[in-house]
């Protein structure tokens, strides 16, 4: 958890603002401030592409972060693409000091990065800083705020109701994050071994058949067979006229002796939840929930 006073660091591994945009990683700073945490930026102010900077001055300001011991959490300014061309440059897992690290959609292949080789650091499947959907004045971003405050300062356990698709108990480590990346991430030394835990799964506009090619992927991979259950997020826009996206999950797994899931507010819809990664869960389908202990195991 952190304390009040804590310095705090924002950075901008993936994609780059849009010109409009911009004005949120000065509105994200005054969130965290108001919060009474000491922040610093290390954000570029050109891009690289549809990059936040080249390669070697995101890759400089992620190792910078991960590397310096007085700073206990990492937000990340928005997701886009760009975190995985970070990866092999990567600081030795021994110089990297204990901290938070916040971020969901294409932070994901740094969530994944961190269980894979660095226990130190934990996890938060959250929003992204510099973003409307945490920023923007509305309900929602209200209670976005809130979720990433309590998650940042606060110890406490919490439960979702949800849809279960196929029933059952389980309990285990929590991990997972955007279904995109973690698809790409397989096989690489960046991926994490998933036995014995609960797989959380996000994603935004890809229609069922994608999420169909990528959940067999994960089956053909034999993963999911080490798992004990799989919770859906709310797969915001994953949709088409014609197919049932929850009825597509049924019939990939119905063989499959796991509880899955499906609604978690967290991702990319209007509710972005902040879950901790690395910690222990239980999926209940007879009580329809989600709950999260407040005990981490990496």
């Amino acid at each position: 958890m952190l304390n009040k006073n804590d310095k705090v660091a924002i950075i901008a591994p993936a994609a780059q603002f849009c010109h409009a945009d911009r004005i949120l990683l000065q509105q994200s700073v005054d969130l965290l401030e108001s919060w009474s945490l000491k922040v610093e930026v290390l954000v570029e102010e050109s891009h690289h592409f549809y990059l936040a900077g080249t390669d070697q001055q995101r890759q400089q300001h992620l190792n910078a972060v991960l590397t310096d011991g007085q700073i206990k959490a990492v937000f990340c300014t928005r997701g886009g693409y760009g975190s995985a061309r970070l990866l092999a440059g990567l600081p030795d897992s021994t110089t990297v000091t204990s901290k938070m690290l916040i971020g969901c959609s294409d932070i994901s292949a740094l969530h994944l990065a961190m269980a894979a080789n660095y226990p130190q650091v934990q996890s938060i499947h959250g929003p992204n800083v510099a973003t409307k959907q945490l920023l923007n004045g509305s309900e929602s971003a209200m209670h976005n705020q809130k979720s990433l405050y309590d998650s940042l300062f606060v110890s406490q356990q919490a439960s979702y109701n949800l849809d279960f698709i196929t029933p059952g108990r389980a309990q285990g480590k929590l991990m997972g994050g955007c279904l995109s990346l973690i698809s790409s991430a397989i096989g690489t030394p960046y991926f994490p071994d998933l036995s014995e835990s609960i797989l959380l799964l996000e994603d935004v506009g890809e229609a069922p058949y994608k999420i169909d090619r990528m959940l067999q992927q994960l089956i053909n991979t034999g993963l999911i067979a080490d798992l004990k259950g799989i919770v859906f997020a709310e797969m915001h826009n994953c949709t088409d006229p014609y197919n049932d996206l929850k009825a597509i999950i049924h019939d990939l797994f119905s063989c499959y002796n796991l509880p899955i899931a499906f609604g978690l507010k967290t991702g990319h819809g209007l509710i972005n939840n902040s879950i901790p990664l690395g910690c222990r869960v239980i999926l209940d389908s007879e009580e329809g929930s989600f709950s999260i202990q407040p005990q981490f195991e990496y």
